[in-house]
């Protein structure tokens, strides 16, 4: 079959050398530059993307979600149509531009497929909640418990602090007596630590050492032949001066017949001596010997003192008859014993008196009972002391005599 004449199908130009007239070219304006190639499937040009609408405010209600595909399907539509609408459209008489190859999504761009344009759906505005408000109203409720408990462990502290202080109100009350006894105990024994932590401290401490020996009642003996006997006791602490070494070095003195003594307080001991009387006198080969109703010898003198009896026992001056006739010396009152010449006894029993001036005399018998003999005596001798020669008789008891001569 021959092929017809003219350009073969499918092509828009006639081979040289055919003979067949060349049309002429209808101008085309500008050539358009070509766009990039690139490898693979060519990427269609994306829809120009809106720009997001302000967010809108809240809505008083929420959209269901089938509303809300609605909404954001008619929207993307009507973006496609504004986007259709902007794009400029080519000359009358030009090829159509080839449209620019998609982008590549995923898997597909890298397998070289053809794959469907990224959907450029503006955005639907965010809606807010009715219930979402904001983070410091969502928390007023929360701070609004925690001081309400606050509160409440607040009145409970108080409660109990007012309990407690009601309760110890009441065990003062009832205990109140008590108190005041435990409260005295207390006083009692804080001073009797004080005093015995005074008398531990003090007392017994240097501070308060023996410094000074005073001496009284010593007219007979010597104050200071006393002072060297205790001379050895200064620098003793008060409180343990040894009474007994005292007694014993004053027990060397026999005119001393007894002593007290007294501790004086910083540094002084008081020493109190009672010297031996003499209540008679014994006639001995050097003169007289004044000795006191033990028999212990005095003084001794030449001539016979004045006032004192002289005494005639029968026997050592510490035997019985002795003793009774010391007792008898001690018991007679001062006025009788003034008038007493001589005292003798031969037993315990016959103490005999001679009145000084006269020739009466006195039958005292034993030294019992002499307080009583004595008043007895000094009233018969009120009464008869002038009659003459005579015997007053007081060893009978319960009973006086006078026997004239």
């Amino acid at each position: 079959m021959k092929r017809p004449d003219g350009p073969p199908s499918g092509s828009g130009r006639v081979p040289p050398g055919s003979g067949a007239p060349t049309p002429p070219r209808t101008p085309t304006g500008p050539r358009q530059p070509a766009a990039p190639r690139r490898s693979g499937t060519a990427r269609q040009p994306a829809s120009p993307r809106q720009p997001a609408s302000p967010r809108q405010p809240a809505a008083p209600t929420t959209p269901s979600p089938a509303d809300a595909a609605s909404e954001a399907t008619g929207r993307g539509a009507a973006a496609a149509r504004a986007g259709d609408r902007r794009r400029p459209t080519a000359p009358a008489g030009t090829a159509a531009r080839p449209a620019r190859p998609a982008a590549r999504t995923g898997g597909a761009a890298r397998a070289g497929t053809d794959a469907p344009a990224r959907d450029r759906t503006p955005r639907t505005p965010r809606t807010t909640r009715p219930d979402a408000a904001p983070a410091a109203d969502r928390r007023a409720p929360v701070r609004e418990a925690a001081r309400v408990e606050r509160e409440a462990a607040r009145e409970l502290r108080r409660a109990a602090a007012a309990r407690r202080r009601d309760e110890r109100a009441e065990v003062r009350r009832f205990t109140r007596r008590s108190r005041r006894r435990r409260q005295a105990l207390v006083a009692v024994g804080i001073i009797s630590a004080l005093f015995a932590a005074f008398i531990v401290t003090a007392v017994y401490s240097p501070v308060f050492a023996l410094q000074e020996v005073e001496i009284t009642g010593a007219d007979r003996v010597d104050p200071q032949q006393l002072h060297d006997a205790l001379q050895d006791q200064v620098g003793t602490p008060l409180a343990l001066v040894d009474t007994d070494e005292v007694g014993d070095r004053l027990a060397r003195f026999p005119l001393i017949r007894s002593f007290v003594t007294e501790v004086v307080p910083p540094h002084t001991l008081r020493v109190r001596v009672v010297e031996r009387r003499p209540a008679g006198v014994i006639e001995t080969a050097r003169g007289f010997d004044l000795v006191d109703p033990a028999g212990v010898v005095v003084d001794t003198s030449a001539d016979r003192p004045a006032g004192l009896p002289i005494i005639r026992v029968e026997g050592e001056p510490d035997g019985p008859a002795f003793r009774s006739v010391g007792e008898v010396l001690v018991a007679l009152p001062p006025g009788v014993a003034a008038q007493v010449d001589t005292i003798s006894a031969s037993t315990r029993d016959d103490v005999t008196l001679a009145l000084a001036g006269s020739e009466q005399t006195v039958l005292w018998g034993g030294a019992e009972r002499g307080a009583v003999k004595g008043a007895l005596l000094a009233a018969l001798l009120a009464r008869h002391g002038g009659d003459g020669p005579g015997r007053y008789d007081v060893s009978a008891e319960g009973s006086a005599v006078f026997h004239p001569e």
